[in-house]
Protein backbone atom coordinates (compact mmCIF):
# COMPACT_ATOMS: atom_id res chain seq x y z
CA UNK A 1 0.00 0.00 0.00
CA UNK A 2 1.37 3.56 -0.91
CA UNK A 3 2.48 6.02 1.96
CA UNK A 4 0.08 8.98 2.67
CA UNK A 5 3.28 11.12 0.73
CA UNK A 6 3.40 8.62 -2.36
CA UNK A 7 -0.22 8.64 -3.11
CA UNK A 8 -0.17 12.15 -3.11
CA UNK A 9 2.45 12.04 -5.55
CA UNK A 10 0.58 9.71 -8.07
CA UNK A 11 -2.31 12.09 -7.64
CA UNK A 12 -0.86 15.32 -8.30
CA UNK A 13 2.50 13.93 -10.74
CA UNK A 14 0.63 13.52 -13.92
CA UNK A 15 -1.92 16.97 -13.85
CA UNK A 16 1.68 18.92 -12.91
CA UNK A 17 3.74 16.76 -15.50
CA UNK A 18 1.79 19.06 -18.51
CA UNK A 19 3.66 21.99 -17.55
CA UNK A 20 6.76 21.43 -15.18
CA UNK A 21 9.82 18.48 -14.82
CA UNK A 22 8.71 16.81 -11.46
CA UNK A 23 11.11 15.12 -9.35
CA UNK A 24 10.28 12.69 -6.40
CA UNK A 25 10.21 13.81 -3.18
CA UNK A 26 13.46 14.33 -1.35
CA UNK A 27 14.19 17.04 2.08
CA UNK A 28 14.79 20.40 2.27
CA UNK A 29 15.41 22.75 5.34
CA UNK A 30 12.12 24.58 6.21
CA UNK A 31 13.74 28.02 6.88
CA UNK A 32 15.36 27.84 3.55
CA UNK A 33 11.52 27.79 1.37
CA UNK A 34 9.99 30.87 0.42
CA UNK A 35 6.45 31.99 0.39
CA UNK A 36 5.63 34.52 -1.92
CA UNK A 37 2.20 35.87 -1.29
CA UNK A 38 1.73 37.46 -4.47
CA UNK A 39 1.92 33.81 -6.54
CA UNK A 40 -0.68 32.65 -3.62
CA UNK A 41 -3.94 31.77 -5.02
CA UNK A 42 -5.80 33.03 -1.49
CA UNK A 43 -6.63 35.98 -0.01
CA UNK A 44 -4.04 35.25 3.14
CA UNK A 45 -3.07 32.93 5.35
CA UNK A 46 -5.91 30.88 7.24
CA UNK A 47 -4.61 30.80 10.76
CA UNK A 48 -6.73 28.62 12.34
CA UNK A 49 -5.51 26.12 8.92
CA UNK A 50 -2.36 26.34 10.70
CA UNK A 51 -3.41 25.59 14.48
CA UNK A 52 -5.37 22.52 12.92
CA UNK A 53 -2.12 21.18 10.67
CA UNK A 54 -0.12 21.69 14.17
CA UNK A 55 -2.28 19.78 15.89
CA UNK A 56 -2.67 16.91 13.49
CA UNK A 57 1.33 16.80 13.59
CA UNK A 58 1.57 16.30 17.72
CA UNK A 59 -0.80 13.67 16.54
CA UNK A 60 1.68 11.76 14.63
CA UNK A 61 0.14 12.94 11.19
CA UNK A 62 2.28 12.59 8.27
CA UNK A 63 1.44 15.83 5.84
CA UNK A 64 2.12 15.43 1.99
CA UNK A 65 5.24 17.20 0.73
CA UNK A 66 5.36 20.38 -0.23
CA UNK A 67 5.48 21.48 -4.29
CA UNK A 68 8.40 24.34 -4.64
CA UNK A 69 9.98 25.60 -7.40
CA UNK A 70 13.81 24.55 -7.52
CA UNK A 71 15.44 27.44 -8.76
CA UNK A 72 14.05 30.18 -6.40
CA UNK A 73 12.91 28.18 -4.03
CA UNK A 74 9.04 29.63 -3.57
CA UNK A 75 6.80 27.10 -2.41
CA UNK A 76 3.79 26.68 -5.08
CA UNK A 77 1.93 24.35 -2.68
CA UNK A 78 1.73 23.28 0.85
CA UNK A 79 1.86 26.81 2.07
CA UNK A 80 0.08 26.12 5.65
CA UNK A 81 1.60 23.30 6.07
CA UNK A 82 5.01 24.77 5.47
CA UNK A 83 3.72 27.54 8.14
CA UNK A 84 2.42 25.08 10.90
CA UNK A 85 5.67 22.97 10.67
CA UNK A 86 7.85 25.63 11.35
CA UNK A 87 5.98 26.92 14.23
CA UNK A 88 5.64 23.23 15.46
CA UNK A 89 9.86 22.21 14.84
CA UNK A 90 11.43 25.25 13.98
CA UNK A 91 13.49 27.03 10.76
CA UNK A 92 16.22 23.83 10.76
CA UNK A 93 12.89 21.51 10.38
CA UNK A 94 13.89 19.01 7.42
CA UNK A 95 10.38 19.12 5.24
CA UNK A 96 9.40 16.42 2.74
CA UNK A 97 9.44 18.13 -0.85
CA UNK A 98 8.69 17.89 -4.40
CA UNK A 99 10.65 19.92 -6.70
CA UNK A 100 10.23 21.57 -9.96
CA UNK A 101 11.72 23.37 -13.01
CA UNK A 102 9.40 26.15 -13.75
CA UNK A 103 10.47 28.77 -16.62
CA UNK A 104 8.06 31.57 -15.87
CA UNK A 105 6.21 32.64 -12.28
CA UNK A 106 2.85 32.08 -14.73
CA UNK A 107 3.19 28.40 -14.42
CA UNK A 108 4.31 28.52 -11.52
CA UNK A 109 0.68 30.41 -10.39
CA UNK A 110 -1.43 27.74 -12.73
CA UNK A 111 0.04 24.71 -11.00
CA UNK A 112 -0.52 26.78 -7.28
CA UNK A 113 -4.09 27.42 -8.73
CA UNK A 114 -4.39 23.48 -9.77
CA UNK A 115 -3.35 22.26 -6.40
CA UNK A 116 -5.25 24.36 -4.06
CA UNK A 117 -8.18 23.62 -6.48
CA UNK A 118 -8.39 20.07 -5.36
CA UNK A 119 -7.40 19.88 -1.57
CA UNK A 120 -7.44 21.80 1.58
CA UNK A 121 -9.23 25.06 2.09
CA UNK A 122 -11.84 25.33 -0.82
CA UNK A 123 -11.53 28.74 -2.68
CA UNK A 124 -13.83 31.42 -1.55
CA UNK A 125 -15.55 33.96 -4.31
CA UNK A 126 -13.29 36.62 -3.61
CA UNK A 127 -10.54 33.95 -3.62
CA UNK A 128 -11.64 33.02 -7.15
CA UNK A 129 -12.27 36.50 -8.15
CA UNK A 130 -9.02 37.41 -7.32
CA UNK A 131 -7.38 34.49 -8.85
CA UNK A 132 -9.17 34.73 -12.46
CA UNK A 133 -7.51 38.43 -12.31
CA UNK A 134 -4.38 37.17 -11.61
CA UNK A 135 -4.74 34.72 -14.39
CA UNK A 136 -5.80 37.31 -16.56
CA UNK A 137 -2.25 39.74 -15.62
CA UNK A 138 -0.80 36.31 -16.09
CA UNK A 139 -1.69 35.61 -19.78
CA UNK A 140 -3.08 32.32 -18.74
CA UNK A 141 -5.76 30.57 -21.01
CA UNK A 142 -9.25 31.52 -18.99
CA UNK A 143 -10.92 28.30 -20.23
CA UNK A 144 -8.01 26.44 -18.43
CA UNK A 145 -8.58 28.50 -15.53
CA UNK A 146 -12.24 28.04 -14.97
CA UNK A 147 -11.60 24.15 -15.55
CA UNK A 148 -9.21 24.66 -12.95
CA UNK A 149 -11.32 26.36 -10.85
CA UNK A 150 -14.58 23.79 -11.85
CA UNK A 151 -16.85 26.99 -12.71
CA UNK A 152 -18.28 27.44 -16.09
CA UNK A 153 -17.09 30.77 -18.09
CA UNK A 154 -20.32 32.35 -17.19
CA UNK A 155 -19.85 32.07 -13.84
CA UNK A 156 -16.34 33.56 -14.51
CA UNK A 157 -18.03 36.34 -15.79
CA UNK A 158 -20.11 37.44 -12.80
CA UNK A 159 -17.52 37.02 -10.41
CA UNK A 160 -15.20 39.56 -12.86
CA UNK A 161 -18.19 41.79 -12.95
CA UNK A 162 -17.20 42.07 -9.19
CA UNK A 163 -14.18 43.78 -10.29
CA UNK A 164 -12.98 47.19 -10.31
CA UNK A 165 -9.78 49.24 -10.58
CA UNK A 166 -7.73 50.84 -7.58
CA UNK A 167 -6.27 53.66 -8.63
CA UNK A 168 -3.44 55.36 -6.32
CA UNK A 169 -2.91 58.84 -7.16
CA UNK A 170 -0.16 59.10 -4.65
CA UNK A 171 2.60 61.53 -5.47
CA UNK A 172 6.14 59.67 -5.31
CA UNK A 173 9.97 61.16 -6.43
CA UNK A 174 10.62 59.20 -9.26
CA UNK A 175 14.49 59.13 -10.00
CA UNK A 176 14.90 61.78 -12.50
CA UNK A 177 13.24 64.07 -9.76
CA UNK A 178 16.27 63.20 -7.79
CA UNK A 179 18.91 63.73 -9.71
CA UNK A 180 17.67 66.86 -11.12
CA UNK A 181 17.15 67.83 -7.37
CA UNK A 182 20.96 66.40 -6.36
CA UNK A 183 22.47 68.41 -9.08
CA UNK A 184 21.03 71.97 -7.84
CA UNK A 185 21.31 70.92 -4.03
CA UNK A 186 18.06 70.87 -3.39
CA UNK A 187 15.03 68.88 -1.77
CA UNK A 188 13.47 66.09 -4.81
CA UNK A 189 9.73 67.34 -5.67
CA UNK A 190 6.80 65.53 -5.63
CA UNK A 191 5.33 64.86 -8.94
CA UNK A 192 1.71 62.90 -9.60
CA UNK A 193 2.06 59.21 -10.23
CA UNK A 194 -1.06 57.08 -10.89
CA UNK A 195 -0.95 53.35 -10.35
CA UNK A 196 -3.55 51.10 -11.70
CA UNK A 197 -4.36 47.67 -9.83
CA UNK A 198 -7.37 45.24 -10.31
CA UNK A 199 -9.50 44.41 -6.91
CA UNK A 200 -12.34 42.22 -6.94
CA UNK A 201 -15.20 43.65 -4.22
CA UNK A 202 -16.45 41.78 -1.78
CA UNK A 203 -19.67 40.87 -0.32
CA UNK A 204 -20.78 43.61 1.41
CA UNK A 205 -19.20 46.38 0.04
CA UNK A 206 -21.94 46.98 -2.36
CA UNK A 207 -21.43 51.15 -2.20
CA UNK A 208 -17.86 50.36 -4.06
CA UNK A 209 -19.37 48.69 -7.34
CA UNK A 210 -21.07 51.88 -8.24
CA UNK A 211 -17.83 53.08 -8.71
CA UNK A 212 -16.15 52.93 -11.95
CA UNK A 213 -12.95 53.06 -9.67
CA UNK A 214 -11.50 52.80 -5.86
CA UNK A 215 -9.14 54.03 -3.80
CA UNK A 216 -6.07 52.81 -2.44
CA UNK A 217 -7.90 53.40 1.07
CA UNK A 218 -11.13 51.69 -0.14
CA UNK A 219 -8.99 48.77 -1.56
CA UNK A 220 -7.42 48.30 1.81
CA UNK A 221 -10.48 48.17 3.50
CA UNK A 222 -12.05 45.77 1.20
CA UNK A 223 -8.76 43.39 1.68
CA UNK A 224 -9.63 44.04 5.05
CA UNK A 225 -13.53 43.21 5.41
CA UNK A 226 -15.04 40.19 6.76
CA UNK A 227 -17.55 40.00 3.81
CA UNK A 228 -20.69 40.31 5.61
CA UNK A 229 -23.28 42.83 4.82
CA UNK A 230 -23.06 46.07 7.06
CA UNK A 231 -26.66 45.83 8.17
CA UNK A 232 -25.23 42.22 9.75
CA UNK A 233 -22.16 43.82 10.70
CA UNK A 234 -24.10 46.79 12.71
CA UNK A 235 -27.14 44.53 14.24
CA UNK A 236 -24.37 42.01 15.87
CA UNK A 237 -22.66 44.81 17.58
CA UNK A 238 -25.74 46.39 18.91
CA UNK A 239 -27.26 43.27 19.70
CA UNK A 240 -24.05 42.29 22.04
CA UNK A 241 -23.96 45.96 23.13
CA UNK A 242 -27.82 45.64 24.30
CA UNK A 243 -27.83 42.20 25.96
CA UNK A 244 -24.40 43.02 28.03
CA UNK A 245 -22.06 40.61 25.85
CA UNK A 246 -19.25 42.11 25.67
CA UNK A 247 -15.87 41.87 27.80
CA UNK A 248 -14.92 45.74 27.39
CA UNK A 249 -11.28 46.77 26.97
CA UNK A 250 -9.58 50.00 27.02
CA UNK A 251 -8.88 49.38 23.24
CA UNK A 252 -12.18 48.59 22.57
CA UNK A 253 -13.49 51.26 24.31
CA UNK A 254 -11.42 53.47 22.01
CA UNK A 255 -12.70 51.76 18.97
CA UNK A 256 -16.18 52.70 20.20
CA UNK A 257 -15.58 56.29 20.56
CA UNK A 258 -13.75 56.16 16.61
CA UNK A 259 -17.18 54.61 15.99
CA UNK A 260 -19.89 57.27 17.50
CA UNK A 261 -17.72 59.51 15.99
CA UNK A 262 -18.05 58.41 12.39
CA UNK A 263 -21.42 57.43 12.72
CA UNK A 264 -22.62 60.93 14.06
CA UNK A 265 -20.55 61.98 10.52
CA UNK A 266 -22.64 59.99 8.57
CA UNK A 267 -25.78 60.22 10.21
CA UNK A 268 -24.91 64.37 9.10
CA UNK A 269 -23.91 62.97 5.62
CA UNK A 270 -26.11 64.32 2.40
CA UNK A 271 -26.32 60.48 1.56
CA UNK A 272 -28.13 59.53 4.86
CA UNK A 273 -30.79 62.75 4.29
CA UNK A 274 -31.33 61.58 1.08
CA UNK A 275 -32.55 58.53 2.63
CA UNK A 276 -34.21 59.96 4.82
CA UNK A 277 -36.14 62.28 2.45
CA UNK A 278 -37.25 59.13 0.09
CA UNK A 279 -38.57 57.10 3.23
CA UNK A 280 -40.43 60.35 4.31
Amino acid sequence: MLSHQAAYFTKRGKLLAMTTKVTKPTTAKAGALIIDLGLYPRQKINRQHVTRLRDALRAGAELPPLHVDKKTKIVVDGIHRLEAMIKEFGAAHKVSVVWHNYKAKSEMFRDSVSLNATHGLKFSKYDRGRILVEADAFGLDMDEVCRLLQITPYTAEKILGNVRWMVDRSKVVVDNAVAKAKRRGKQPEQEKHERRKRVCIKRGMSKLLRQETITKEQAAVNDRALGVPPMKLATDLLDRIEQNCILYSLDFVFVLERLKTAIDVALRSDAVKEVKKHAA
